[in-house]
């Protein structure tokens, strides 16, 4: 099972709520709890091979959404839409959804750009 915390430890992530008390009963459960805070939306495991994805109802983001293979709308709201997609398509979801960097990271990229010299 993907542990989307373990394997992406560089973007901003939360944990749901009751998570504290679900894996002290069943410690295989944590990674359920774990959901990715994107920029437009936010991801998490729905099942074994599924992600959940909860984007912002814009009309670009949607459009994009709708053309990885497989991704089904789950639920359709006035801000929000919630899509099932194969996990294998994680990477076009990152792509499409721009998970936010946590401090370390981002701090990583601001030194990276101050360091370069900039011509004018």
């Amino acid at each position: 099972m993907l542990n989307l915390h373990e394997k992406y430890k560089r973007y901003k992530y939360r944990l749901d709520d009751g998570w504290d008390i679900a894996v002290k009963e069943n410690p295989k459960d944590l990674p359920y709890y774990v959901t990715i805070l994107c920029r437009f939306g936010e991801i998490s495991l729905c099942d074994d091979e599924v992600l959940y994805v909860l984007a912002k109802n814009h009309k670009s983001i949607v459009t994009k959404l709708k053309t990885i293979e497989n991704a089904e709308i789950f639920c359709e709201g006035d801000d929000e839409i919630v899509f099932y997609i194969d996990l294998d398509c994680i990477k076009n979801v990152f792509r499409i959804l721009k998970p936010l960097l946590n401090k370390k990271e981002s701090e990583k990229v601001k030194a990276r750009f101050n360091t370069k010299q900039v011509r004018i």
